[in-house]
């Protein structure tokens, strides 16, 4: 990683919308991603040549696109991203590699790109320390993109791209993963082993600053002699859900999770899961909650108790608890379903549920909504291709095609 960061700062040319959406893909840059940032804001950002990184705009009334503007360039070769959004803002965390040969991140470093809808600009920046995918406050206003020995690298509206140095808590700087709090404050756990149990202490820093402090202490029984047995890791982008509470798990997971949680008198760490998450837990077989995150910037959350019927539960940007689980579909008593998938269809969802029925023949409960509100359910029997989003941004079931705008459709 180097040891500083240069900013690039590109802004965008005011107006015309009218040129035609650039899809890039794998085979020789880096395919197109889509965020959206509210209020009709939609940005697709992608490398036709793993070099170039371009970032268009969407019209807010979906008419067309910016012309592609250069955003960040490098001889480098781009081979991974990721992308997270806050009201108005997206921030992209793209990796670069020195040799393609290198199957681990030893070579990598990284790129934050952080474009506002509000300008139409981006600001992009080398990053130094530990990248992660980015922790964006619900509000855009905060964003966490980077931790290292040097300090955490931050966003703020005022400042762009910048480097907040460590201040006290040493035992709290030594340790990656600091969570974003909603309102750009930091939560950060450590631990430490001692005559059989576990001390896990709960740090805070105000917005805009890495000066931790210890609000709250937990302990727990220590299982195996390893150190490595007390650490844990934090729930960073629930953490963004709510300033009054953050999940914590240890890596030991025959330990229970547990949330360090803020009331009246001070924080206090809890058993008892304060995100309304209604998680389903079977014995074996299908199928445990799995939850689909950055969904349209929202978080889809998918089980089945019985192994047939999909119970879904939505949380949305800017709220501190899941909704209500609602049971969408349910497949035939005839077949037996596996784990379920949740992923993006144009600007809709898809919750795909893969059923094994007589002999080899496999079919596929499938649950679709175009606002992550409504969703209707479909059970689509002896399906021989895998399920697939193609090119135009619609869900391919075979013969059967479906998209939020046109619903579904046989045929291509």
């Amino acid at each position: 990683m180097a040891a500083s960061a240069v900013l690039a700062a590109r802004l965008w040319p005011e107006g015309e919308y009218g040129h035609d959406l650039r899809r890039y893909g794998d085979a020789d840059g880096v395919a197109t991603r889509f965020g959206d940032l509210g209020s009709g804001h939609v940005l697709a950002i992608g490398s036709p040549d793993s070099h170039r990184i371009l970032v268009q705009w969407r019209d807010p009334d979906g008419s067309g696109w910016t012309a592609p503007q250069l955003v960040w360039n490098e001889r480098a070769v781009a081979f991974d991203n990721t992308l997270r959004t806050g009201d108005g803002v997206a921030v992209i965390q793209q990796a670069f590699t020195t040799d393609t040969s290198d199957d681990t991140e030893a070579s990598a470093h990284w790129v934050a790109i952080v474009c506002r809808a509000s300008a139409l600009s981006c600001s992009a920046s080398r990053l130094a320390g530990s990248a992660r995918p980015a922790q964006v406050a619900p509000d855009g206003r905060h964003a966490l993109l980077a931790s290292g020995e040097g300090g955490v690298w931050v966003w703020e509206p005022d400042a762009g791209i910048h480097r907040v140095p460590w201040q006290g808590g040493r035992d709290a700087a030594a340790l990656a993963g600091p969570a974003l709090a909603p309102d750009g404050g930091l939560r950060l756990v450590t631990s430490s082993p001692a005559r059989g149990a576990c001390t896990f202490r709960l740090w805070s820093a105000e917005p805009g600053t890495a000066a931790f402090r210890p609000v709250a202490l937990q302990r727990g029984r220590l299982r195996g002699a390893a150190r490595s047995e007390c650490r844990t890791y934090l729930d960073s982008d629930p953490g963004l859900w709510s300033p009054a509470w953050i999940a914590v798990h240890p890596s030991d997971h025959r330990a229970p999770d547990f949330w360090f949680e803020r009331t009246a008198a001070g924080w206090r760490a809890t058993a008892v899961d304060p995100s309304g998450l209604d998680a389903v837990d079977v014995p074996r077989g299908c199928c445990d909650t799995v939850v689909g995150a950055f969904i349209h910037g929202a978080d889809v959350a998918v089980g089945s108790p019985d192994g047939r019927s999909l119970r879904l539960q939505v949380h949305r940007r800017g709220e501190d608890r899941w909704g209500p689980p609602v049971t969408v579909g349910t497949a035939p008593r005839r077949v037996a379903c596996d784990l379920p998938d949740v992923s993006e269809v144009g600007d809709g969802a898809a919750v795909v549920l893969g059923c094994r029925e007589a002999g080899d023949a496999r079919g596929v409960l499938v649950a679709v909504s175009a606002d992550l509100e409504s969703w209707r359910a479909r059970y689509v029997p002896d399906v021989t291709n895998e399920v697939l989003t193609d090119d135009e941004g619609r869900l391919v079931v075979d013969d059967l095609r479906w998209s939020p705008e046109d619903g579904w459709s046989d045929g291509a």
